[in-house]
């Protein structure tokens, strides 16, 4: 399917001349509930126990593994003001796996994953497995606009260079770039470096804001995509 990847000018340039997409780590996530289970069924002296607990199971999906993040829109405004540099950097469009095992649509609701400390451990995993994949895939309602899938990777099959994680971008995954409306740099600039870096096929287009709606527009937004495209993911 087609999923959009949201970047500043440098990281969108600095992706496509490397050919690699920055993996990120959960502990950077930039909402601090990602991976947290509320805790219920526990007396007060004993929270700061199980905080602790909570903080060492983060930490050590943390070590060995990583997400790439997506969007399934292009249009929202928010998303280009808040991870595209106000407009000013660029939407990568890929062809990212379907497969429900590999790739997770978010779930947004304010009905937070909690722990019952005497379930976790009585119940174990029949009680314990429901619960941690429910807590990978919900966010609270305020993260909606995102509109975000995720695709959990393990940091063991990633390339590593200055002390950070990256997935490789083959050349049949990349279908558009999209420049932000309000970026400087020119269509003729990004095409020549895209087929430079191996990306003949990919299409380049500049968004615009629509005239009667708040939402972005581009060229060729109506496509539809090409089967059996190389997908990332499919590979894992």
């Amino acid at each position: 399917m087609r999923l959009y990847r949201f970047l500043d000018e440098f990281g969108g340039l600095q992706t496509i001349e490397s050919g690699k997409l920055k993996v990120s780590r959960l502990a950077d996530l930039n909402d601090p509930f990602e991976w947290w289970l509320g805790i219920d069924g526990i007396v007060q002296e004993g929270k700061a126990f199980a905080e602790y607990q909570s903080g060492k199971f983060v930490e050590g999906r943390n070590e060995h593994h990583g997400l790439l993040c997506f969007s399934g829109t292009a249009k929202e405004s928010v998303l280009w003001s808040h991870y595209a540099d106000r407009h000013r950097g660029m939407v990568l469009e890929i062809e990212v796996t379907d497969d429900p095992d590999k790739l997770i649509k978010v779930d947004y609701s304010d009905d937070r994953p909690c722990m019952d400390l005497t379930r976790w451990t009585t119940e174990k995993q029949d009680y314990g497995f429901p619960l941690i994949n429910q807590l990978i895939r919900r966010k609270s309602c305020g993260w909606a606009y995102e509109n975000e899938y995720r695709l959990y990777l393990s940091l063991a099959g990633c390339e590593i260079a200055r002390g950070l994680y990256f997935r490789r971008l083959n050349t049949g995954m990349l279908h558009r770039l999209i420049i932000g409306w309000k970026s400087r740099i020119e269509i003729s600039y990004v095409q020549r470096l895209l087929n430079q870096s191996g990306y003949k096929d990919c299409k380049v287009a500049r968004a615009h804001p629509q005239d009667r709606s708040y939402l972005i527009a581009y060229d060729g937004d109506d496509e539809i995509p090409v089967s059996g495209s190389i997908r990332l993911g499919d590979d894992n």
